[in-house]
């Protein structure tokens, strides 16, 4: 699944499962495109005033909107920044010994 149609599935689910061309058409798009990109994904990013429109239609603002069309192409690379609940055993830093006169901190 790709994150732009996550978000309209979403939409789907709460509004009583519009299809597909439905959504498209009120987004001012061919009634085919959302069905294209679930079958084909998202290869290139869709012309700014489509994903407008589809914020518009799902309530979202175009950030939103823009940025899930961003990952689903590759144009944004999302990085993991949370440390996940099963890391708990990790090793304690190094220390350091207290020099001898004369010799090197190892």
């Amino acid at each position: 699944m790709s994150r732009l149609t996550d978000l309209i599935d979403t939409f789907r689910d709460a509004n009583g499962g519009r299809s597909d061309a439905s959504i498209a058409r009120q987004a001012g798009m061919a009634p085919q495109t959302i069905s294209s990109w679930r079958t084909r994904g998202l290869k290139e990013l869709p012309k700014q005033d489509m994903l407008r429109g589809l914020a518009s239609v799902l309530g979202l603002p175009d950030e939103e909107v823009f940025y899930a069309a961003g990952v689903d192409t590759g144009y944004i690379i999302e990085t993991v920044t949370e440390i996940p609940d099963n890391v708990t055993d990790l090793p304690a830093p190094p220390t350091r010994r207290a020099a001898r006169k004369g010799k090197p901190n190892l």
